[in-house]
């Protein structure tokens, strides 16, 4: 789930969306394991043979995932076919980021201000990132870590997540749930 949360004439709106991405590894590369299907959606196969699920036009707020999350994967390469539906795990809960919208590149605490039900939380400042353990709601970026960021606009995010792994015709195949809170920010 990727919720954006943002001011709009004063107020604060928050959009959430569904989005399903996939990977299946030989050795460090990617392949191609059929087709991908989550929740009854097919998911796009990228030219690095990953998949992903984006919302677009005819589906603004993507993949619904109230009555959960489906796997249906038709197999190749090595892959079986499977279905798995994640029940084991939930999705954790993210509040917004409460961090300021300027970002100093001299250093920053991004933060938000719940988690729960997370086995890991993985802080974002542009392309920097930081992961840390399921209950941390904050994160300290050095002027160091951030050096390679340019003054302008930017973004934060906060991503909380819960996996577990399966081991599916040979191969251990990992599920995760995570929710992201994105902020739009001024790099400085």
């Amino acid at each position: 789930k990727s919720i954006t949360s943002m001011e709009v004439a004063g107020f604060p709106v928050e959009t959430t969306m569904g989005i399903s991405v996939a990977a299946f590894f030989e050795g460090s590369e990617f392949t191609p394991a059929g087709t991908v299907q989550c929740n009854n959606n097919i998911l796009d196969m990228n030219p690095n043979n990953s998949y992903t699920f984006v919302p677009g036009v005819t589906d603004p707020t993507g993949i619904d995932f109230s009555g959960g999350v489906n796997w249906s994967v038709s197999g190749g390469n090595g892959f079986s076919n499977f279905s798995e539906n994640v029940t084991a795990i939930a999705f954790p809960t993210l509040g917004a980021v409460t961090s300021g919208e300027t970002v100093s590149l001299g250093g920053y605490t991004l933060s938000t201000d719940n988690v729960s039900g997370a086995d890991s939380v993985l802080f974002i400042v542009g392309d920097v990132t930081k992961t840390l353990g399921g209950n941390a709601t904050s994160c300290t970026f050095s002027a160091d870590e951030l050096s390679n960021l340019s003054a302008g606009a930017g973004v934060v995010q906060v991503a909380a997540y819960t996996y577990y792994s399966n081991n599916i015709g040979g191969k251990e195949i990992y599920f995760g749930n995570e929710a992201v809170q994105s902020k739009i920010v001024n790099y400085e």
